[in-house]
């Protein structure tokens, strides 16, 4: 016994030690995961090329659902192997890699113990069904609900070998207990995804004494930003993952994800993050009062999705900007992490490209529309910060591509609502003011950033025109962004206080003591007031009198969210 230990504890460390590139090992796994799909839908009931006789549903299904899925299940592995033996990430990802083909295990299986026929997997979603999978998953000829013979199979063999793991590292035949019967209760409950989120939502809403809602009517009643059951499941395994993931690499790439947050570009982030919320709202009150239920919880799983999208395509255009911004870094940003030594040209590239990847994934569950405005996002990013254009050294590119992101940002959260429609009911004033805002205000980050700027060759109001000059054009752009935004979205009550921030910003400019910190509190004051204001007129006009309210009738006929439950 003591001979086959030994022999197995070498085989563990010789595949834990196993050199393969970040990417490589990204692509395996959903090699893996693509494979399994495909097996599945071939194999198990109704027997499809794809999961559904629906082809978008398949194709999401089959490309995003299947992968969040087990992606998700194996970073929870990792992090439960970690917490129980306190080894190395990457050691411990490296050997979990090996095993991860044991999900191909479940169709396989099934094809044979079915006598050809296949079996049909599905999420539990009643407290009877869960209660059956949890207490009678490995009673052998029991009949356990959602789940196959070759899943019970597959389950049995992954919590051997995760016992064994942690026997292998700890000795300690308790922790290896431990870690079989916390992975088994996180996975049972990954396929109960309906019922614990129903069961959690109920909870809630007893506490604020309100009715109860059915797991049928959570994904796949009405009145959800998130039309589709699949996706409203997809969006839950994402924000899951999010956590998971975040925790993991935090465990995994310490200085990394301590670099990026502390290079994080908060005051920008801000301005974006205001812009997409006040998008949000305005579609609720233009489109979505009829269709928004509070108390449905997808609903608010939409909403972050959508914000987690928008953060996601944020950081990777500011990775991607810093990439191309060295040379001017040292002179203007020297704490930047790129140019302090921090991080590598290829982690950076990598945290670019995995923000990327993010922001499309989420932004997809949410609708094409969502999508195709995130991708437009980081295209125009593209075009200011990378070679061989770099309109942000272009004047006034540069403040056009920035007007541009601010505009996106509003009608992507407006879309939220909107969807494909969203040209058609957009109130185009508010986006058109939104624009010209940031257009004027955009070139305050000129003022810090002039030194690196000159020795780049970049045009921009100070290097151009001088920093005297430069500066006292800048304060006068931004007393027009103030002063014109009111009169635009025709919020005439707030034309003096623009006056007085946007004369504030010009006598700052004239005297040469401009700084971005110094717009920043009448930036964001003036434009939350803007918006509170333009919100409040919005939602108290009587329909009949306010273009930016549509009636059901009309809504009815031209979105796809169906009234009544």
């Amino acid at each position: 016994m003591k001979i086959l230990f030994q022999k197995t504890k070498e085989l563990v460390e010789k595949g834990e030690t196993y050199s393969i590139g970040f990417w490589a090992f990204v692509l395996n796994l959903l090699a893996v995961a693509f494979l399994r799909a495909f097996f599945e839908g071939l194999l198990e009931r109704p027997h499809l090329i794809g999961l559904s006789r629906t082809p978008s549903i398949s194709g999401a299904a089959f490309f995003r659902h299947f992968p969040l899925f087990f992606l998700l299940s194996f970073i929870i592995i990792l992090l439960i192997l970690l917490l129980f033996t306190g080894e190395k990430a990457d050691r411990i990802a490296i050997i979990s890699l090996f095993v991860f083909p044991i999900i191909l295990i479940p169709p396989i299986a099934d094809i044979v113990f079915t006598w050809g026929q296949g079996d049909r997997l599905y999420y539990i979603s009643s407290s009877h069904e869960y209660s059956l999978l949890m207490l009678g998953f490995f009673i052998p000829g029991n009949r356990v609900p959602g789940a196959s013979y070759g899943l019970r199979v597959e389950i049995f063999l992954l919590l051997v070998l995760m016992g064994a793991y942690v026997l292998i590292k700890t000795k300690n035949p308790l922790k290896a207990l431990g870690a079989i019967l916390l992975t088994f209760g996180i996975l049972g409950s990954l396929g109960s995804i309906p019922f614990i989120v129903t069961a959690v939502a109920n909870a809630v809403l007893n506490i604020f004494g309100k009715d109860q809602l059915t797991a049928q009517y959570i994904f796949k009643g009405s009145h959800c930003l998130i039309a589709d059951r699949g996706h409203r499941i997809e969006a839950i395994l994402f924000l899951l993952l999010a956590v998971a993931g975040s925790v993991f690499v935090r465990i995994w790439k310490p200085h990394l994800v301590s670099a990026i947050i502390k290079d994080f570009r908060w005051s920008r982030f801000l301005h974006y993050l205001f812009l997409t919320l006040f998008g949000i709202a305005v579609g609720y009150v233009r489109v979505g009062i009829p269709f928004f239920d509070v108390l449905q919880p997808i609903n608010y799983v939409a909403l972050l999705v959508c914000l987690i999208a928008m953060l996601s395509v944020f950081e990777s255009a500011v990775l991607l900007n810093d990439m191309y911004d060295m040379e001017s870094d040292c002179i203007n940003n020297p704490h930047r992490p790129l140019v302090k030594g921090k991080i590598s040209q290829a982690e950076n590239r990598g945290a670019l490209s995995f923000f990327l990847i993010i922001a499309i994934v989420s932004s997809s569950i949410l609708g094409l529309h969502q999508q195709i405005l995130i991708v437009t996002m980081w295209v125009a990013a593209f075009f200011y910060s990378a070679q061989p254009f770099q309109f942000k050294k272009r004047l006034p590119l540069n403040l056009l591509v920035i007007g541009l992101e601010s505009f996106l940002c509003f009608i992507y959260g407006f879309s939220l609502f909107g969807q494909i429609y969203t040209p058609q009911i957009l109130p185009w004033e508010a986006a058109v003011t939104i624009f010209i805002y940031s257009f004027f205000c955009a070139s305050i980050k000129d003022i810090k950033d002039s030194d690196g700027d000159q020795r780049c060759g970049a045009r921009t109001l100070i290097t151009v025109f001088g920093p005297v000059i430069g500066q006292k054009l800048i304060g006068a752009f931004i007393l027009v962004s103030f002063v014109l935004s009111p009169v635009m979205l025709g919020i005439k009550i707030l034309i003096p206080l623009g006056v007085l921030f946007g004369v504030y910003c010009f006598v700052a400019a004239h005297k040469g003591i401009l700084t971005e910190k110094k717009v920043f509190l009448p930036y964001f004051l003036f434009v939350g007031l803007l918006g509170a204001v333009y919100l409040v007129n919005v939602s108290t006009l009587p329909i009949e009198q306010n273009p930016l309210r549509m009636n059901e009738e009309t809504l009815k006929e031209s979105l796809q969210f169906p009234i009544g439950d």
